[in-house]
């Protein structure tokens, strides 16, 4: 089985297109995150909404974007059909969500592949700087 590929964000602060720019070029039109996530297409059923929301909120800040629903959405799908059948689904099906889950950060084995981009932290004395000195 293949390596997984490293993020770029995760290369950049080890140092690796210092060492290698070439490599840091080769990534440069690679797409950023677009926007959020938001609330669950209409067409799903309810339980699947509910698998939707549990997913959204147990995963990280920042790891979902709206490019992402349609692989949420599925992931929520099946977690709602395996629930319903009391995860009496043929294995393929159960393949299908691991991988889903997977490839969200989901597993313990899966969490350190994915980077999420670190936001500031809010600087607690900015309300007593005076702006413009």
């Amino acid at each position: 089985m293949a390596r997984p590929r490293t993020p770029s964000n995760v290369l950049q602060m080890r140092g690796a297109f210092d060492k290698n720019p070439k490599r840091g070029r080769e990534r440069e039109g690679e797409p950023e995150p677009n926007g959020e996530i938001g609330d669950p297409p209409a067409s799903l059923s309810e339980d699947a909404k509910k698998c939707w929301f549990e997913i959204v909120g147990l995963l990280a800040p920042g790891v979902l974007c709206r490019s992402d629903r349609l692989a949420l959405e599925m992931a929520a799908s099946l977690l709602a059909q395996m629930r319903g059948t009391q995860w009496l689904v043929p294995a393929a099906v159960l393949t299908r969500y691991e991988t889903l889950i997977g490839k969200f950060g989901m597993t313990p084995s899966d969490r350190s592949k994915v980077s999420v981009p670190k936001t500031a932290a809010a600087n607690p004395f900015a309300k007593l700087i005076k702006k413009g000195k």
